[in-house]
Formats: C-alpha cells, sequence, structure tokens
C-alpha cells in the first residue's frame, strides 16, 4: 500500500498546479465584452448581457479597460478604430461587433450570428 501512495505522490509532483487566475486564451473565446468600471453605458448592459447568457446559454467574457492596460490592449485589437469606447462588445466566431448600449434584441443578433 505504501508503494502505491509512493508512486501517486511521484507522478503528482510532475503534474503543473492549476491557475485558477491564469488569463484564458482568446482563441477560444466568442463573445466578449470590453467595458469600463463606472461606466453608465457599460452598467445599463449588464442586465441585458445576463440575460442573454441565460436565454442563449452563452456565456460573454468581460473585460475592464479602464484600470487595466492588458485588458485595454486585448480591446485595441479587437476594436482597430471600429468603436473606441466602452462598452464595446466582439464575436469572434463572426467578427461582429456592437458599439455602446443597445436594445436586447440586437445584443441577442448578435451573439446569435
Amino acid at each position: 500500500m505504501f508503494h502505491v501512495a509512493y508512486r501517486a505522490l511521484i507522478l503528482l509532483s510532475f503534474l503543473k498546479p492549476l491557475n485558477l487566475h491564469a488569463a484564458k486564451p482568446l482563441l477560444f473565446m466568442t463573445l466578449i465584452e470590453f467595458y469600463g468600471q463606472g461606466c453608465p453605458h457599460c452598467i445599463a448592459m449588464d442586465a441585458l448581457v445576463e440575460k442573454l447568457e441565460h436565454d442563449l446559454g452563452v456565456v460573454v467574457e468581460k473585460f475592464e479597460v479602464w484600470n487595466s492596460e492588458e485588458n485595454a490592449r486585448k480591446k485595441e485589437k479587437f476594436d482597430n478604430h471600429l468603436c473606441g469606447g466602452v462598452p464595446f462588445f466582439y464575436n469572434t466566431k463572426t467578427k461582429a461587433h456592437l458599439c455602446g448600449a443597445v436594445e436586447y434584441d440586437v445584443l441577442k443578433k448578435w451573439a446569435s450570428d
């Protein structure tokens, strides 16, 4: 019994520990929202994004850009002068984007295409 436990410990020592706070690769994301903390237009979209996630069973990955230079750089890669402001929504699958606060039907169409 000791040998089995010892072997298990040796095998586990070669595994990398999980980093639950590691950045998620953007390659696998489909729906992205870039927002600014305290932005009234972004706050107005919060409930609609939650409804969208519930109704469609999707996840919208959110990145705060006013207080994170890393997230601001990510936004610029997707925005590329399309909007310039927040909220900015980007669908990596369809390349569709939304600028600013929009109605739920517009958000749903953006996510569904």
